[in-house]
């Protein structure tokens, strides 16, 4: 079946927070389904997204922030990412 991807765009008092949301399998069952061979190999995407923010954060004086959950709800699969940019 086609899934959905969906991308908010909001301004709040001091930011402005981008949602992405998807209704895949989520990162719990896509973990389960891995190989053997894959999960020998750690992935450091998210290691790295995290150390360029702390660094951006750092020169910048900024405090972006990237928040990634689970929609492990009932039947409701699929991971949402929340990113916060501040407003000078």
């Amino acid at each position: 079946t086609k899934g959905f991807l969906t991308i908010a765009l909001k301004a709040e008092e001091g930011f402005i927070q981008f949602t992405i949301t998807d209704n895949g399998i989520g990162r719990k069952k896509s973990k389960e389904l891995k190989t053997i061979n894959q999960k020998e190999i750690k992935s450091t995407g998210m290691k790295n997204i995290e150390t360029r923010l702390k660094i951006i954060n750092e020169v910048n004086k900024m405090a972006l922030k990237v928040e990634v959950s689970d929609l492990d709800i009932g039947n409701k699969n699929g991971t949402k990412v929340r990113i916060q940019i501040p407003i000078n």
